[in-house]
């Protein structure tokens, strides 16, 4: 598998004007001491993929490959769909990945996703009206398995679903998939899911399901299988 690095990115957009030139994405994550940048151009609705190491600063450099789409849709609103994992020491086994579609609004910056002490953001800089709603949500959740816990938070549009891989030892790995509807006039919605913690090539437990949620409720606890929790929280942004 190709590695991407944990990179938070930042869009921005030339003069505002994606045919002067396109949309300047700038990325940044930051794990520990250490932060990544890297920025490359996009034409509206024409995919770049990029492989190579960014800029690092307080540590040393790891090769990413970061693929990304910006586009519009239907009323106009700027959409970024884009992927990207964070190398690490054990060949094969990238200690973060991560997929998702969101809507990003001119000089809005974004928690993009956070796990394993890897944290990015994302922005596409300039002036705009902000809308009423950009149709995102941002998805927290804890799935805890006997004495193993495993927190994350990641952005994702409604109606798009989102993924999130986290490998924090050698042989170990956490796989998180999501995919929130639309909201309904009460404010809820429902999110499909899919949680699982691997071992070497066994699974240690792995839960799917529905639940209801509710932006802004309080956590809930959206699975009952034996010795295993997912809790789940939602917000809008």
């Amino acid at each position: 598998m190709r590695t991407f690095i944990l990179v938070s990115f930042f869009a921005c957009c030339f003069a505002g004007n994606a045919g002067a030139g396109g949309y300047l994405l700038k990325m940044t994550a930051v794990k520990g001491q250490v932060t990544y940048t890297h920025s490359q151009t996009n034409e509206l609705g024409q995919p770049n993929n990029f492989v190579g190491k960014p800029k690092a600063s307080g540590g040393r450099a790891r090769e990413i490959i970061f693929n990304s789409t910006v586009r519009k849709d239907e009323k106009g609103a700027l959409i970024l769909d884009y992927q990207f994992e964070l190398t690490g020491d054990t060949p094969g086994q990238p200690p973060f990945q991560s997929q998702a579609s969101l809507a990003l609004p001119p000089g809005k910056k974004v928690l993009a996703a956070s796990a394993g002490g890897i944290r990015y953001y994302l922005e596409i800089a300039g002036q705009g009206a902000q809308p009423a709603s950009t149709g995102n949500y941002q998805l927290s959740s804890t799935f805890i398995f006997g004495a193993r816990s495993f927190s994350s938070k990641i952005a994702v549009r409604e109606g798009t679903q989102c993924t999130l891989i986290l490998v924090p030892q050698a042989g170990l790995r956490y796989n998180l998939s999501l995919l929130p509807a639309k909201a309904d006039t009460n404010g809820e919605f429902q999110v499909q899911y899919s949680a699982s913690i691997k071992e070497e090539a066994s699974y240690l437990v792995e839960a799917k399901g529905e639940a209801q949620l509710a932006a802004g409720a309080h956590e809930k606890n959206v699975t009952t299988i034996k010795n295993s929790k997912l809790i789940m929280k939602a917000t809008r942004f």
